[in-house]
C-alpha cells in the first residue's frame, strides 16, 4: 500500500491524497512486435481518499468517478515513465519482466539466444490502471480504531472524539468518513 497525491479533477490548483492498495488482480503479458518486446500491464487498486476539504463532494458518484479517472491517468503516466526509464536509461530489467516473456519461447536456450537483456531497451509498454474508490463510495462506517487507521491519526484522540460525538448524540456509534469530517468541521 502507498499514498499518492494526484491532481484534483474539481480544482486544477489542488491535489488529493489517495491511499492505494494493490488488488491481487494483476495481468502482465509480453508479446513481440517486429522482434521487440511489447509489455502489456493491467493493474488494479483500491483507493481511499486521504485528504478532504469542507466543500468536497467526495460522496458524489460522478466526483468519485472523476477522481478514479484522475488517479488512473496519474498512475499510468508514472508507471510508464518509470518502465521506459528502466529500459532506455538504465537498460536493465530491474522488475524481472523477462520472466513473463519466457513462456513465449520453446526452450530456455531460445530465450538466451534472443538476449532479453539487450532487447529490453527496445521495449514498448502499455500500462492500464483501474482504481476503485471503495470505502467512501460505499459509505462504510468505522469504529474509532478503524477511523484512526484510515486517516492515520492517534487512536486515543479518535476515541475521545467518538466519545464526545456519542455524548452529543446519545448512542454508541460508528461513523462514515463523511459524517466524521462534517462533525469535525461543524
Amino acid at each position: 500500500s502507498f499514498l499518492v497525491s494526484i491532481p484534483d479533477p474539481q480544482d486544477s490548483n489542488a491535489k488529493i491524497d489517495i491511499y492505494l492498495t494493490p488488488n491481487s488482480t494483476r495481468n502482465i503479458d509480453v508479446d513481440f512486435v517486429n522482434g521487440a518486446p511489447y509489455v502489456k500491464m493491467k493493474l488494479e487498486f483500491s483507493g481511499k481518499i486521504y485528504s478532504m476539504s469542507r466543500d468536497s463532494q467526495y460522496l458524489n458518484i460522478d466526483v468519485l468517478n472523476s477522481i478514479s479517472n484522475s488517479c488512473n491517468n496519474y498512475l499510468e503516466s508514472q508507471f510508464s515513465s518509470y518502465l521506459y526509464k528502466t529500459s532506455t536509461v538504465f537498460e536493465s530489467d530491474i522488475n524481472g519482466l523477462g520472466s513473463f516473456a519466457l513462456s513465449k519461447f520453446s526452450t530456455t536456450t531460445e530465450f538466451d539466444n534472443y538476449n532479453w537483456l539487450d532487447n529490453y531497451k527496445n521495449c514498448t509498454f502499455d500500462v492500464e490502471i483501474n482504481t476503485v474508490m471503495d470505502s467512501v463510495y460505499n459509505n462504510t462506517k468505522y469504529s474509532y480504531y478503524d477511523m484512526a487507521n484510515l486517516i492515520n491519526a492517534s487512536k486515543d484522540d479518535l476515541k475521545l472524539l467518538y466519545s464526545l460525538y456519542e455524548v452529543q448524540n446519545g448512542k454508541k456509534v460508528t461513523l462514515s468518513l463523511d459524517t466524521f469530517v462534517n462533525y469535525l468541521l461543524d
